[in-house]
């Protein structure tokens, strides 16, 4: 089967790959009200980790990738164990650990709060930050 001209210029253009994890959900302490602090409140984060997979498809060893059961350990660990004002900033922990690891080329974070102190009814409430290597 030929490839298309585009999905080999999307190739060489850099990796389209990525490894996916959604709803890691954790207990955290973050928030600007004291109660938020004082109180743990339940956090949801997704991440799309972008990397070139076609290494690890090759060899199937879990050293030439990313070990998505430590991200998601690590993540779980960041939410409970530090505490930030802002979701941003959390955010940007979450994904400034992912981009330790050398294979990664850039990182999307989503981080919800669904039980947010807002005096109005809402589904949801959070922030999604991109992050790129370099």
């Amino acid at each position: 089967m030929e490839q298309s001209s585009s999905m080999t210029a999307q190739r060489e253009a850099g990796p389209a790959d990525s490894i996916i994890i959604t709803g890691i959900m954790a207990l955290g302490r973050h928030g600007v009200l004291e109660s938020e602090k004082a109180d743990p409140q339940r956090f949801e984060v997704d991440l799309e980790i972008c990397l070139d997979l076609r290494v690890s498809e090759s060899s199937d060893q879990l050293g030439d990738t990313v070990d998505y059961s430590h991200v998601a350990c690590r993540t779980v660990e960041i939410i409970e164990k530090q505490s930030f004002t802002l979701l941003e900033r959390l955010a940007g922990e979450i994904a400034s650990c992912v981009l330790e690891n050398s294979l990664v080329d850039s990182v999307t974070v989503w981080v919800r709060k669904p039980d947010a102190p807002i005096d109005i009814s809402f589904k949801d409430v959070g922030v999604r930050i991109v992050r790129t290597r370099g």
